[in-house]
């Protein structure tokens, strides 16, 4: 079962689900991998262009380290560049699967890879597989998106500012459980 997080934007999705794997973590000798997409600085031209790192409880300073290595794969108001998906996403899932994690980080998915079809067909690729994932959907309505949406081995969770302090502990379980039936 893979389990994604959904919510309004600034909800505390992100937080959360870097909460829950800090947690199962220091709990059990677990190797993750997977990416998270960070927004960079305001650029002269006005817009704020999104990066594509690999996962690592991302934050500003992860920015820094890949800005110069990886370009942009979309930015805030501008849309996404599906050629750089296509590249930098693929490469950044590829070597996720080399490196063998026992659960796979996807922070997040959503409209910005309405295009990229290479880097969908590896997201499918990856959940038809028996690594969990967990990640967070954005609330959008896209051919993509809604396809994760429907499958039956994906759990979907409204995380909002009333329901989230309480989730950590559910969604932890479910996670550890599926990792104790993975090591069996």
């Amino acid at each position: 079962m893979h389990i994604f997080l959904t919510g309004e934007r600034g909800v505390g999705k992100s937080t959360l689900l870097n909460k829950i794997i800090s947690d199962i973590i220091g709990r059990k000798a677990v190797d993750v991998g997977g990416f998270c997409t960070v927004a960079g600085e305001k650029q002269a031209d006005g817009y704020e262009y999104i990066y594509i790192v690999p996962y690592s409880r991302a934050s500003q300073q992860d920015v820094a380290l890949h800005q110069d290595k990886t370009p942009p794969v979309g930015a805030r108001k501008k849309g996404g560049f599906p050629e750089a998906f296509n590249k930098y996403g693929v490469e950044k899932l590829r070597a996720t699967l080399e490196s063998d994690p026992m659960i796979i980080i996807m922070d997040e998915l959503g409209f910005m890879e309405s295009d990229a079809f290479e880097f969908q067909k590896m997201v499918m690729n990856i959940l038809d597989g028996e690594i969990p994932v967990f990640g967070v959907i954005k609330p959008r309505q896209t051919s993509f998106l809604d396809h994760i949406r429907e499958r039956d081995d994906v759990r979907i969770i409204e995380v909002t500012t009333d329901n989230r302090d309480d989730m950590a502990d559910e969604i932890r379980g479910a996670l550890m459980k599926q990792l104790h039936e993975e090591a069996k």
